[in-house]
């Protein structure tokens, strides 16, 4: 665990550093001098490419897999339930819509 604590305030101090760079680098544009752009790249790269201290087994990445299939496909079912309520909704309201249309225009309602 102290492996992982040590990364992520390394990552953690890299993200700082970086945020101050890319501020001079907005703010010279530019005239920003070469040591500046070399260095904000090599922190972008470097934080890009940040893993997690430990490996994850070919099992844990399995299940996060799954588990991420069957949320989306949960979230998926939803929609379609949605979806087919709509199928039922919107012809009704259109139904309803032109009987009150027909209904103000012929019977000219007093105001």
């Amino acid at each position: 665990m102290g492996k992982l604590n040590h990364a992520r305030q390394v990552a953690a101090a890299q993200r700082r550093r970086l945020y101050v760079l890319e501020l001079q680098l907005a703010q010279l544009g530019p005239t920003a001098p070469p040591h500046i752009v070399t260095e904000a790249e090599d922190l972008r790269a470097q934080l890009a490419g940040e893993m997690i201290a430990e490996p994850i087994s070919e099992e844990e990445r399995y299940r996060s897999v799954m588990r991420a299939v069957m949320i989306l496909s949960e979230q998926v079912s939803h929609c379609q339930i949605r979806v087919e309520r709509l199928h039922w909704l919107l012809p009704a309201m259109m139904f309803v819509f032109l009987i009150l249309n027909w209904i103000m225009e012929h019977l000219k309602w007093p105001i």
